[in-house]
Parts: C-alpha cells; sequence; structure tokens
C-alpha cells in the first residue's frame, strides 16, 4: 500500500513544480533546460525521484543527478518549498502515464497570472534598442551556456 505522508508530499511538490523551475530558469538556462523535462515521480525519506520520459533517458536523466544539475535543483526546493532533498530519476515506460503531468484542462493559477503580467508587461515596454539587445543576448550566451564569441 502506497504511503499517503509520501503522496501527500509529492502532490505538494507537483503542484509547486512550475515555481521551482522558474526559480532554476532565474538562476541557470542550462540547469532549468535539464529538468524542464523532469516531472516529481516520488518523494520519501528526503529522496526526490524525477520522472522523465524515453526520449529523455540518455541524456537529460543522466545529467540530472549529476553535480551542478542536482545541486541547483536542491537549491531551488529549498527556495520554494523550504525541503531539503537528494536527487533521484527514473525513466517512464513507453505507456507509462507521466504523474506530474497537468490533467487535461488543469492550470496552475500562479503561471496563469505571471504569463498574463508578463504580456502586459511585454505591451508596454519601451523600445528595444537593437544593439543593446545583441550586446544582451552575446553576454548571456557566454554566461549561460559558456559560448566562445567569434569576431
Amino acid at each position: 500500500m502506497p504511503d499517503p505522508v509520501a503522496a501527500e508530499d509529492v502532490a505538494r511538490i507537483v503542484q509547486r513544480w512550475t515555481a521551482v523551475l522558474e526559480e532554476l530558469r532565474r538562476r541557470s538556462m542550462r540547469v532549468h533546460a535539464i529538468f524542464s523535462e523532469a516531472r516529481p515521480h516520488a518523494f520519501a525519506r528526503g529522496v526526490l525521484t524525477l520522472a522523465f520520459q524515453p526520449r529523455h533517458a540518455g541524456f537529460h536523466a543522466e545529467e540530472a543527478k549529476k553535480g551542478h544539475y542536482a545541486d541547483t535543483l536542491k537549491e531551488a526546493v529549498k527556495t520554494i518549498l523550504g525541503e531539503d532533498v537528494r536527487v533521484d530519476t527514473t525513466v517512464l515506460d513507453e505507456d507509462e502515464e507521466d504523474p506530474g503531468a497537468p490533467s487535461r484542462g488543469a492550470t496552475d493559477p500562479v503561471a496563469v497570472e505571471d504569463d498574463e503580467v508578463a504580456v502586459v508587461e511585454a505591451e508596454y515596454a519601451p523600445p528595444v534598442d537593437a544593439d543593446e539587445a545583441a550586446q544582451t543576448a552575446a553576454d548571456l550566451l557566454v554566461t549561460e551556456l559558456d559560448a566562445e564569441p567569434v569576431d
């Protein structure tokens, strides 16, 4: 019989997963990219198990457990949920349902509100200077992806 406390804990993490992903995006786009394809699958004895679809088994699921990626996720979960976690991953079977996927028609009210705010802010934002935008993009490529500028 499944542990009802563990089921409640994973449900709480699923409910706030969007906020955890946003915190990851704020910290590092590279780390966010690894975890954006994951869904909370189980939480027991401090271990957060994330589920990946089979198409992400080779890279995402393996990298998610490693050093910087796992450490950044731990920090984000601590910030959003106040939980200290260890990270593990599992790969779902082809026919296995993703437990963290929203049900049809379900929406995260926080994400909807954030999207609405972003649209309004974009509509009223001052015009963007193209040179400044290009420099910002180049800076992000260097800092977030360790890209090397080419002259």
